[in-house]
């Protein structure tokens, strides 16, 4: 029986990543980003979002906190932020 709970929570768990790792790739496509541009934009390392998209890892808060903030940044400013990024080449900050 323990075992049958412990297989439904983790069942839960790659869920919820999988869920989360769907989101990240949607706003890195929709914005036709790079993985390589998503971490020097966010300040996130590259390896971390290859982890994050794949499922394989949760992310903890600090950089969902950070992804959260390029989402807000990017949706108020459009395409008007992505090209000041690429003109400075400066990480967006919490």
């Amino acid at each position: 029986m323990r075992r049958k709970e412990l297989d439904a929570s983790e069942r839960r768990a790659r869920e919820e990543r999988m869920q989360l790792a769907r989101k990240w790739r949607e706003f890195r496509k929709r914005n036709l980003m790079t993985q390589r541009n998503l971490a020097e934009l966010s300040g996130i390392s590259r390896r971390t979002i290859q982890m994050i998209e794949c499922g394989a890892i949760t992310p903890r808060v600090g950089t969902q906190r950070r992804f959260l903030t390029l989402v807000t940044t990017f949706e108020r400013g459009g395409m008007e932020t992505w090209l000041k990024w690429i003109q400075n080449k400066s990480p967006v900050r919490a």
